[in-house]
């Protein structure tokens, strides 16, 4: 036994002192008389035995004791340790939307499967997607399974979710996934393949796009059989909650393929497309859009071709890529001088600069995090390899955004009154490649672009824009979001997350409609069966292990008994 606290012993000693002063203490004469006259004759009856100090030890007072003794135990924290073989095992347990239905049920039979394979002196990690908290603490075998038997799928597709590392203390890491899933990036020791549960045909893609009062609704259907399918492809537009287009298709996809389906409509609010299936729930087989005008930047890049500025504006849905200067709504200049008459984003020291400080950590620098162009931009995690000596662009002239020891990081002009919108500038100072920087590589990096876009140039082309988010883009479920359609579901998906549909989300005083879809399946087919899957998992033989248990928590009860017991006593001795 081992006590982490061994100083608490030293209550001990006060507990020894109130026992004897207790034991030791004298007791008042007590005598029952019948009349206040006789108190004279009473005191002169007494004898020695009457007077003298009660020294009896009775059962009270050494349940007293002992309660006590047991209390000062359990402030020094004893504690058992024995040596014990035993594995530490990660379970990465990804529940998709690939594994809705009877899906889920296959899955947690799976994990439990595997679980009955390990001893009860073995420890377990569960590893869920981040989504539903990452990864766990080390469990008991029997604390596992019953953390497993109400997992429930996730209204997302595997490839979307993000799975953190399991622990390094794991001797063995096995993932359970959908059959078909990429698993390259994954890190496990063993891959175990769970047959997914999709319907023989499901939407793949969806988009519409509005010109001359019409709607092109294009949707992608993709056939996870072997055999070609035919299915009713159903397309309805709405206004409000009234149904303004609606049509109905019979379509033949091909086995293992996809079939791209184009249909035209009258504008409207809403966009629904369902496959109508036999027996398959309409989560999985139904697809929302709502009309989002949106404003579009176009975008032209000058200097050198960097890929990160590149990929940014390639996912960046407001922003479109320009090979035209002339066309461009504003122009990121990388090491290269700009244009005049558009706004203009400097990324990178001007031609000349032969002036350099090295290694230069950003995590002390002083930013104006007020400023439109600098909210939500932590650059605490950003090192420079060589900053420049000089401002680059506008230099003082201009508003410091960031600056590190009086040396100016990122600079953006000050509008004036008799400045147009084609007179902003925003200057960075550094050279954003890899080889000189980390920022392209965080997240800073995409919130500053966005911010500085959107501060360059506040209004662009709008384009009648009909879109959807993912359920994990629409974030936790909230009481703001109020679901329109369906309003049956017949999926039982995990909670707090928006599951497909049409929605309204009340924003303070304001409303906006919102679309959740879930498209883009994929699915496949184990090699083996899952048990064999599981029996080929080979387990690492039980390392011995020091198995530590806290007694404090008995020690507590233990004298809280004994105290309620020698009160107990007190009271009936009376």
């Amino acid at each position: 036994m081992t006590l982490h606290w061994p100083w608490m012993l030293l209550t001990l000693p006060i507990v020894a002192a109130v026992a004897i002063w207790a034991l030791l203490r004298p007791d008042r004469p007590r005598v029952l008389v019948g009349s206040l006259s006789l108190w004279r004759e009473a005191l002169a009856s007494l004898d020695a035995a009457g007077r003298r100090r009660a020294r009896r030890v009775s059962l009270a007072w050494l349940c007293v004791l002992v309660g006590s003794v047991l209390a000062a135990a359990a402030l020094a924290r004893p504690a058992h340790h024995a040596t014990r073989p035993l594995r530490h095992v990660s379970l990465i347990v990804t529940p998709s939307a690939e594994l809705a239905g009877d899906g889920a049920a296959k899955l947690r039979g799976a994990v439990s499967a595997f679980l009955g394979r390990l001893g009860p002196d073995d420890r377990v990690q569960i590893v869920l997607p981040a989504a539903l908290g990452g990864a766990g603490e080390w469990l008991t075998v029997a604390r596992a399974r019953e953390q497993i038997s109400d997992l429930k799928p996730l209204p997302a597709r595997w490839d979307e979710l993000t799975v953190p590392k399991s622990s390094a203390d794991a001797h063995l890491r096995v993932a359970f996934v959908p059959a078909g899933a990429m698993t390259d990036t994954l890190s496990a020791d063993a891959i175990v393949e769970v047959p997914v549960s999709l319907p023989p045909v499901t939407i793949d893609r969806l988009a519409a796009a509005g010109s001359d009062g019409q709607l092109q609704v294009f949707t992608s259907l993709r056939n996870h059989t072997l055999s070609p399918q035919t299915v009713s492809l159903d397309l309805a537009v709405f206004i409000g909650g009234q149904l303004t287009t609606g049509g109905l298709w019979d379509v033949t996809v091909p086995p293992q393929a996809t079939l791209d389906v184009v249909r035209t409509a009258g504008p409207g609010e809403w966009v629904a497309v369902m496959v109508a299936q036999r027996d398959w729930p309409s989560d999985l087989v139904r697809a929302y859009l709502v009309h989002r005008p949106v404003v579009r930047r176009a975008v032209a890049m000058v200097g050198r071709d960097d890929p990160m500025v590149r990929r940014f504006i390639r996912f960046d849905p407001l922003l479109h890529l320009v090979a035209d200067v002339e066309r461009a709504d504003l122009v990121i200049a990388i090491g290269a001088e700009a244009p005049v008459g558009k706004p203009v984003m400097h990324l990178g020291p001007p031609a000349g600069t032969t002036e350099y400080r090295e290694n230069v950590s950003l995590a002390r620098a002083s930013a104006a995090v007020d400023d439109d162009v600098m909210a939500g931009v932590d650059l605490a995690d950003v090192a420079i390899r060589r900053l420049p000596l000089r401002p680059s662009g506008v230099g003082r002239a201009g508003k410091r955004l960031v600056t590190v020891d009086g040396q100016d990081v990122i600079v953006r002009s000050k509008p004036t009154l008799l400045s147009g919108p084609s007179d902003r500038t925003i200057d960075v100072a550094f050279d954003i490649s890899p080889a000189n920087t980390n920022w392209t590589l965080t997240e800073s990096f995409a919130i500053f672009m966005t911010n500085a876009v959107r501060w360059l140039v506040p209004a662009g082309e709008t384009d009648d824009h009909y879109g959807y988010l993912t359920s994990l883009e629409a974030g936790p479920r909230s009481n703001e979001a109020y679901r329109i359609a369906p309003s049956e579901l017949l999926i039982d998906w995990a909670d707090g997350f928006l599951s497909p549909g049409r929605f309204q989300v009340t924003e303070g005083e304001s409303k906006r409609l919102m679309a959740v879809s879930l498209v883009g399946l994929r699915g496949g087919r184990p090699a083996r069966p899952v048990a064999e899957q599981i029996v080929a998992v080979h387990l690492p033989a039980p390392a011995y292990a020091d198995v530590g248990r806290e007694l404090w928590p008995m020690a507590v009860i233990a004298a809280g008994l004994f105290w309620l017991a020698g009160w107990r006593l007190s009271v009936r001795r009376r």
